[in-house]
């Protein structure tokens, strides 16, 4: 007795000191789950696992998994699920609630080993809800090709498995980087009541978040109904020194002045490119040059807040869900579920920077008469000379994209067995359907035909119905602004067919065990719908009363072709054997292989076979070696074979080479025929435009994976066990975009057929669009060790709980092909904030190492946590070519979050009340260069700050 007290208290020691030499890893206390559970008969349980569908003793031989129990959940302080799971050390690139640069819309993704396909876009890791497939994700501007974790509701959250492995065999497409397996609540009876509310330090930020579950047990079933509630309110980056103004595009890094609500006027005759015009503090109404000076910096200089207008956006989610069981005979049991889902966020944009003139301007061949209403110079100016005016329209108001997203899933399942030849097998059948629609409103695009009939003569304007003379020479009336303001709409739907036959047990009896065995087959049947705004897709017309050239777009919302209404069917089979090989000899307490083999069928690419082969090794009770091999695939998703033509600016700050034009660079040919006047911050708010485009011919995506590590668990310190393992996937025939960045160097370095992506108007040099469509491009290769100590143990003072998770990431590398021809571009992203030349590594952060840990105490009715997560270092470097700007962040700092959590149950009541602080130390994010003009990896850090929260459990 004497020895155990020592033993735990000297335990503890190590436990603080651990935690004091890590001050700052954090956050979920994940762990590898124990794999044998007692029955009431004392014999050891099989379960059943992600990884595999053999139900085994030993779950640690499946392979590297970590298990988030429903203790563990709870002691995080969070129902989100994204947030729980982005927290995880081997979390990489994906959608949270932060940033608002065209990426983060409302929805919530998990990619593990940073293997995204595009920025957030995380198709390559699996998510399974119960074992079973769930839709895919919808947004602005088309469908999705991974899952929204928002569509989930809250309250059926029960447990949550990680496979960090490739998984094709067993579970089909997508497995690449890992599987995540959502359990929901099961055997429920009674009543539970949770509500949390939280707000930040700085008085944003406000959360209320509830649930309430009903289950009951039945004399042949039960009942489970689940109804829940989040409002998720706004951080403004106007209210975060860190976000305010671009590190790139602030008053230091600016040589001429940009975009303002009081305009830039490039005018024949009274101003030109490199001395435009800007009107008078104060003005309403323009009358004459004198209502005008040049502008200049700094008197002029004004923040664009490119960026968007949050740094973490709204989201309002309720949920319901409900789910019967009815036991049909003594071994059939029929299931049943529905789900309804909806989530309504937005997007906070400013006001658009429009930028129109004759053969100047972003959009080109408008004319103001000589006589318009409000033209103070007398003079025309016709669609044949190079005039520009940019104004950002402020009395338009804020651009706002609003999705109101709905989630319906039906699902039915029988689960059985049968005896045959002496062996009891399990089976299931399962089906469901599942539909995610999304209705978009974009508000505050400009209607740039109205405006081009609002700077004609008054005549001209008068004979169109509706017409309103325009001031764009000072400010509008809200009677001017509605005229030329355009509201877009769209809709969007994803949908999914999946049915299921599974059928499992030992079928063999081997000198060292049974034979376990597994097999089924599977159908799925994937279509999306993309419906674009019929109006901003359109192009004017030429004709008529608008002399616009049929080039113009009708408004300056996000022009696209849809994504070709389509889908694909897959059918698929596969076989899974647990071969036990030794048993309870000397140094081989077990050895056991276990094999699996899919075939995938594919209606857009063709047929496949996939393969897996793992060992587990005992040499005795305590110690476990573990490897695996797999194979896995990745069919090219609907939006990478269909997407239309789809415009957008291009992601972070890439700088033109030719800024200054050939003048200024001599030394490259690409710059060559470019005037000197050319500025990139006169067109279109500094960013490029970029149209992408689907593509038809992909190929599949392959993977190898091998993983290989160690399990010890000492049955000497009860509680505590150790997890190692190291990965190695090496991913062929990448599906991504080129990048943008590499296009524009090659172009301005050796010219040629290389600048054929990059279109520039002739006369001003500006970009006017770089083409890109979804290309086989690249192999990557990425390897990494995954380690996990945990010690659960019992004192004189209470119980305690340690966890202390970290993964160390040894190299993230990027092989493209390099464009101008010979060796190809390889980049290493490992310790970057930049990432690397593709889309697929852009605007994140690749530190070696990411940790996180806990430790809880509780005694009788009350419980202490302290979580900690730790972000390693890395090099910003220069922003995607920003040869002007000196970095001065050249080192992104290591980062630590430290988290406190108290709970105390009242047990009378059957109630528990948690306070907590997130974020104690108000930790804000390393600012990067690479990340402007968000100017942090929205990805990665939090941005929220101190926050402070209450929640209350009760149960009836």
């Amino acid at each position: 007795m004497f020895v155990r007290k020592w033993l735990g208290h000297k335990a503890l020691s190590r436990v603080l000191l651990a935690g004091s030499a890590v001050v700052g890893l954090s956050a979920t206390s994940a762990f590898a789950q124990d794999a044998t559970a007692q029955d009431g008969a004392g014999a050891v349980e099989t379960i059943v696992v992600t990884g595999s569908k053999i139900a085994r003793k030993d779950a640690d031989s499946v392979g590297p998994l970590t298990t988030l129990t429903p203790m563990d959940i709870k002691n995080t302080g969070s129902y989100d699920i994204g947030d729980i799971l982005q927290k995880l050390p081997d979390a990489g690139v994906s959608y949270n609630s932060s940033g608002t640069q065209g990426t983060a819309f409302g929805a919530s993704s998990i990619s593990l080993r940073y293997l995204a396909d595009t920025d957030g876009d995380a198709n390559r890791t699996l998510v399974l809800v119960d074992g079973h497939r769930w839709v895919d994700g919808v947004g602005p501007r088309g469908i999705r090709d991974f899952v929204d974790l928002d569509t989930i509701p809250v309250g059926i959250l029960g447990s949550i498995e990680v496979l960090q492995d490739g998984a094709s065999a067993i579970y089909g497409a997508d497995a690449i980087a890992g599987v995540v397996n959502i359990h929901t609540i099961q055997n429920f009876d009674g009543v539970s009541v949770n509500a949390r509310v939280g707000v930040s330090s700085h008085g944003d930020g406000e959360e209320y978040q509830g649930f309430v579950n009903w289950g009951a047990t039945l004399p042949h079933g039960s009942v489970f109904v689940s109804a829940s509630y989040v409002d998720d309110q706004p951080v403004m980056t106007a209210d975060r020194s860190l976000t305010q103004v671009s590190l790139t595009e602030g008053l230091a890094n600016l040589s001429t002045p940009t975009s303002s609500p009081r305009g830039l006027y490039v005018l024949p005759g009274f101003s030109t490119a490199a001395a435009p015009l800007t009107q008078n503090v104060g003005i309403t109404t323009a009358t004459g040059i004198g209502s005008y000076h040049k502008a200049a910096l700094p008197g002029d200089y004004y923040n664009t807040d490119a960026q968007g207008m949050y740094d973490v956006g709204p989201s309002k989610r309720y949920g319901l869900y409900g789910r019967v069981t009815d036991d049909l005979t003594s071994n059939i049991t029929f299931t049943v579920d529905a789900l309804y889902n909806r989530r309504i966020s937005n997007q906070l944009f400013s006001p658009t920077s429009l930028s129109v003139g004759g053969t100047g301007g972003t959009d080109k061949g408008f004319a103001i008469a000589a006589n318009q209403a409000y033209n103070p110079f007398g003079v025309g100016f016709t669609a044949a000379q190079p005039w520009n005016i940019q104004i950002f329209t402020n009395q338009v108001g804020d651009r706002n994209n609003v999705e109101d997203d709905t989630n319906y899933r039906f699902s039915a399942g029988f689960q059985g067995s049968l005896g045959i030849w002496g062996r009891d097998l399990a089976w299931s059948l399962f089906g469901s359907y599942s539909e995610n629609d999304a209705k978009i409103t974009e508000d505050g695009n400009i209607d740039l035909e109205h405006l081009q009939l609002g700077l004609e003569s008054p005549a001209a304007c008068a004979a169109v119905a509706g017409c309103v003379p325009i001031n764009i020479f000072g400010q509008m009336t809200p009677t001017m602004a509605r005229y030329i303001t355009d509201t877009g709409h769209e809709t969007d739907s994803t949908q999914l067919w999946d049915m299921t036959f599974d059928v499992t047990g030992n079928i063999y009896d081997l000198p060292a065990g049974p034979l376990g065995f597994a097999a089924g087959a599977e159908y799925r049947r994937l279509a999306g719908h993309d419906t674009p705004d019929s109006y901003i897709n359109e192009l004017s017309t030429g004709s008529g009363l608008l002399p616009l050239p049929a080039s113009t777009p009708t408004t300056t919302g996000i022009a696209r072709t849809p994504t070709s209404d389509g889908s694909y069917e897959v059918r698929e089979a596969y076989v899974e054997f647990n071969l036990p090989i030794l048993a309870d000899l000397p140094l081989a307490k077990s050895l056991e292989a276990d094999v699996a083999e899919r075939f995938s069928d594919y209606s857009t690419v063709g047929s496949r076979f996939t393969n897996k082969v793992g060992l587990g090794y005992r040499p005795i009770d305590d110690f476990l070696i573990r490897a695996t091999f797999s194979q896995a695939f990745r069919a090219p998703s609907l939006i990478e074979l269909y997407t239309g033509e789809r415009q957008t600016n291009l992601a972070g700050s890439n700088t033109d080479p030719c800024n200054g034009g050939a003048a200024a660079h001599p030394g490259l040919p690409g710059c060559a025929g470019i005037p000197s006047t050319y500025n990139q911050n006169l067109y279109n708010s500094g960013t490029l435009p970029e149209t992408i485009a689907g593509n038809p011919n992909l190929k599949p995506e392959t993977a190898q994976t091998f993983n290989y590590g160690v399990s010890w668990t000492p049955h000497w310190i009860d509680g505590m066990s150790l997890t190692s393992d190291w990965y190695q996937i090496t991913l062929y025939n990448a599906i991504s975009t080129p990048s943008a960045a590499t296009a524009l160097q090659l172009c301005a370095t050796q010219g040629g057929s290389l600048c054929s992506v990059i279109q520039r108007d002739p006369n001003s040099g500006q970009v006017l669009d770089f083409l890109s469509a979804y290309e086989n491009l690249d192999k990557i290769k990425t390897s990494g060790l995954d380690t996990t100590w945990r010690y659960n143990f019992d004192t004189d003072i209470g119980k305690w709980e340690a966890v202390l998770s970290a993964t160390y990431l040894d190299s993230f590398t990027t092989i493209a092909p390099n464009p101008a021809g010979g060796a190809p571009i390889v980049t290493n992203a490992v310790g970057t904030s930049t990432g690397g030349t593709t889309p697929a590594t852009a605007r994140s952060t690749y530190p070696r190492w990411k940790a996180q840990s806990s430790l809880r105490w509780s005694q009788d009715a009350l419980a202490l946590i302290w979580r900690e997560r730790f972000i390693g270092a890395t090099l910003d470097g220069a922003a995607p070519a920003l040869p002007v700007v000196p970095v001065k962040n050249e080192i992104v700092k290591d980062v630590y979050y430290t988290d406190l959590q108290a709970d105390y149950t009242f047990k009378e009541h059957n109630a528990t009340f948690s306070f907590g602080i997130d974020n104690v130390f108000d930790q804000l994010p390393p600012a990067s260069y690479a990340n402007a003009p968000i100017n942090y990896d929205m990805y990665t850090y939090d941005i929220m700050g101190r926050y402070f929260f209450v929640r209350i459990t009760k149960n009836f």
